[in-house]
């Protein structure tokens, strides 16, 4: 009887012995794969942190770039109405992002815009910010009353020929356009 205790001692021995070389190579092989995961995972973190920030930057951009555009339009320094809510209402028809474009006087109150406006007068600090520095300037973002979205406002003012602020045209950009989640297309596989 002692001799099958012994028996089976050296077999649970040897195959121990046998498997567990086989057990660490598994068990480092895994810990192998969790880091490369981890770091794999970190560059495309990374990666879509970058995306997402070029795509706020591109948005920005093209932002200041259309407002500016448009703040040279003759219609817009003439105060023509018509025209220029045919020329809002144009850009917004092709630019998905921007929930609206306005046209105020200096001190704020709305002229016209590409779609109806609730409000009749503009927070001052955003009018404020475009007149002092002459340029684009973003402010903060609030709850659009006819859609419920939120959007961030950016304003720029439109001169006359002497320089002096004659209006002020102000986007509004729908939030979602420019948050940090991209749109599924720009998420890596």
């Amino acid at each position: 009887m002692r001799s099958t205790g012994i028996i089976r001692k050296t077999l649970l021995l040897v195959m121990l012995t046998a498997l567990l070389p086989a057990l660490c190579i598994i068990v480092y092989s895994g810990v192998q794969d969790m880091a490369r995961s981890k770091a794999l995972l970190r560059e495309e973190g990374t990666e879509l942190v970058r995306a997402a920030a070029f795509r706020r930057q591109s948005i920005t951009e093209n932002m200041r770039t259309l407002l500016i555009a448009v703040s040279h339009f003759e219609e817009l320094g003439t105060a023509q109405i018509a025209s220029t809510r045919a020329i809002f209402r144009t850009i917004l028809q092709q630019t998905p992002y921007f929930s609206n474009l306005l046209l105020t006087t200096p001190e704020g109150v709305v002229l016209t815009g590409g779609l109806p406006f609730a409000d009749a007068r503009i927070d001052e600090t955003l009018l404020a910010g475009a007149r002092e520095r002459r340029g684009l300037y973003v402010g903060r973002s609030l709850r659009d009353a006819q859609t419920g979205r939120k959007i961030l406002l950016f304003s720029y003012p439109v001169t006359d020929a002497s320089g002096a602020v004659s209006a002020l045209v102000v986007g509004g950009l729908r939030a979602d356009a420019y948050s940090f989640i991209t749109p599924r297309e720009e998420i890596p596989d």
